[in-house]
């Protein structure tokens, strides 16, 4: 897994291309910029909750379903598969950057660093995202 070594030396959005590419997994790409938390959150963002400050960005990177294994693209960017009524089958895989100390990229978070806990909250929030 050399694609790990990326996380450290490229842009993240490259590194989890990479990552994924390595893995063998095919994925229908959404979108190369980030989003807020709120965007991707709703209203299940909690802007008092510390779990929630962690996160700096959200990328949803893509859909893994099976119209992307016959080589069909099936959405165009988030805001698609945000429209979605109904349960849909397919994996959305978000790659998630944190803040991980006080006035990080401007913002300040209310603990020194992210502990797990925190992180194990921030995963099921996102985790629970029902589309």
């Amino acid at each position: 897994m050399n694609s790990i070594k990326l996380f450290n030396t490229e842009p993240f959005i490259n590194a989890l291309k990479a990552f994924f590419a390595e893995l063998k997994v095919p994925i229908d790409y959404l979108a190369d910029e980030p989003a807020s938390p709120v965007d991707v959150l709703g209203e299940r963002f909690k802007a008092n909750n510390e779990a929630h400050q962690l996160i700096a960005d959200v990328y949803a990177l893509g859909m893994v379903n099976d119209a992307i294994f016959e080589g069909t693209e099936t959405f165009k960017n988030l805001a698609q598969v945000q429209l979605l009524k109904a349960d849909y089958d397919g994996l959305l895989i978000f790659g998630v950057t944190l803040h991980l100390s006080f006035g990080e990229a401007g913002r300040g978070c209310p603990s020194q660093e992210a502990t797990w806990p925190k992180l194990q909250e921030l995963s099921t929030a996102l985790f629970l995202i029902h589309l």
